[in-house]
């Protein structure tokens, strides 16, 4: 990563690459360019899924299971091979923090609902990691995505399953400690097949409410105080394909398979505030942990950057195949005195640039000034004389 980089994004498509956007500043987003491109392309190595939650290392889902690359130069650090009688394919991955060890450990979940957690070692002088199976059990079948929400004492999973409903599991005891039950049957007796395709834990709910997308356009809200949906809303016309969480606890972005992205405003159980620019399905929503930005990936092969609170669209970058997955990197920050005054833009604080831009009495008259015509006495004079003073021409006259 350049010295000067402030904002770094991490996608992944269907051949298998792995590519790097960086942007100068907050400022400068509009000049993010593709910095390094990790991978060979291959469809027999596409990524479904990533994990980019630790800062030096990211994790990514392929068909033969799931690979561990240093997230500064792309290094392959490890891999770890897909296990499981049915469907091997993971459908979700999570880097989780460790206590003792500098490294994080590795949890996957397969299609088929195999769990499983990785402790991660690396030995001194050493390039490679080896992972050590701690954890291993069953979940449920036909796993769609995965969700994780990781504390000091407990880490929850959220599954959505094709097929089944909600789980939520304890990685601790290896229990399932919510099943949701199932939609009550419509007026003529018959109830849709359990089909979810999103899930999001809700910040600052403790793992106690989780946010499901799911194929018949449906939002839901989950509380483990009720095994039925506190919150149920139409979105769309196709499947929620991505979810992504503020910070808040209060606002929850979602993807369709029709490229339509908008907001979930649970203080007022309605939705609200769309983004406008996709033009296929969505695949994946990144919200960055510091500013008021989202990134979205998709099948239109573009990468887009939009602001949360004006819903501008910041950057359009076109990346060549099929995305699936985004995730913000690590930022790095400006910190050398002599780079400050290099250029007006470098060492821009989230602060700084997200002041609004106030025009004083007299900018705005020179604004004016200089959006007025200029008038001569000449162009008024020829623009005073019409058509009608204009001479006409003589007609001959007939004998």
């Amino acid at each position: 990563m350049s010295a000067a980089a402030m904002l770094r994004i991490h996608t992944t498509d269907e051949l298998g690459l792995v590519k790097v956007v960086e942007a100068p500043s907050y400022a400068q987003i509009d000049l993010s360019r593709v910095v390094q491109t990790w991978g060979e392309p291959s469809r027999a190595a596409a990524i479904n899924c990533l994990s980019a939650e630790a800062c030096s290392h990211i994790a990514v889902g392929r068909p033969g299971g799931v690979e561990v690359l240093q997230s500064s130069s792309g290094a392959v650090e490890g891999f770890v091979a897909a296990a499981g009688v049915d469907d091997r394919t993971p459908s979700g991955v999570c880097l989780l923090p460790s206590v003792a060890d500098s490294l994080p450990s590795l949890l996957s979940c397969s299609r088929g609902g195999l769990m499983r957690l990785h402790a991660m070692s690396q030995e001194d002088g050493s390039s490679q990691c080896s992972f050590r199976e701690e954890l291993s059990w069953q979940s449920m079948a036909s796993v769609e995505c995965m969700a994780v929400h990781a504390r000091d004492t407990a880490t929850h999973i959220a599954l959505a399953c094709n097929g089944s409903e909600l789980g939520i599991w304890d990685l601790q005891k290896q229990q399932r400690s919510y099943h949701a039950k199932g939609n009550k049957p419509n007026r003529i007796g018959l109830v849709d097949k359990p089909w979810n395709t999103a899930a999001a834990f809700l910040p600052g709910s403790d793992g106690q409410k989780v946010v499901l997308g799911t194929a018949y356009h449906k939002l839901r809200l989950y509380d483990v105080k009720s095994r039925r949906p506190a919150l149920d809303i139409d979105f769309g016309e196709a499947k929620v394909t991505a979810l992504a969480a503020q910070t808040n606890g209060m606002q929850v972005w979602a993807g369709s398979g029709m490229g339509k992205i908008e907001c979930l405003d649970l203080r007022m159980n309605k939705l609200q505030g769309s983004l406008k620019g996709p033009g296929g399905a969505v695949k994946s929503l990144a919200l960055h942990p510091e500013l008021p930005i989202i990134a979205s990936v998709g099948l239109d092969r573009f990468l887009r950057i939009h602001n949360l609170d004006s819903k501008a669209l910041l950057c359009k970058l076109y990346l060549k195949q099929h995305l699936t997955a985004v995730a913000w990197g690590s930022m790095q920050h400006e910190a050398a005195e002599a780079e400050e005054g290099a250029a007006d833009t470098v060492g821009y604080t989230a602060a700084d640039v997200l002041k609004p831009h106030v025009l004083t009495d007299d900018a705005v008259e020179d604004a004016g000034r200089k959006r007025a015509r200029p008038s001569s006495s000449k162009t008024a004079g020829s623009h005073k004389k019409g058509r009608s003073q204009r001479k006409k021409p003589k007609l001959p006259v007939q004998n």
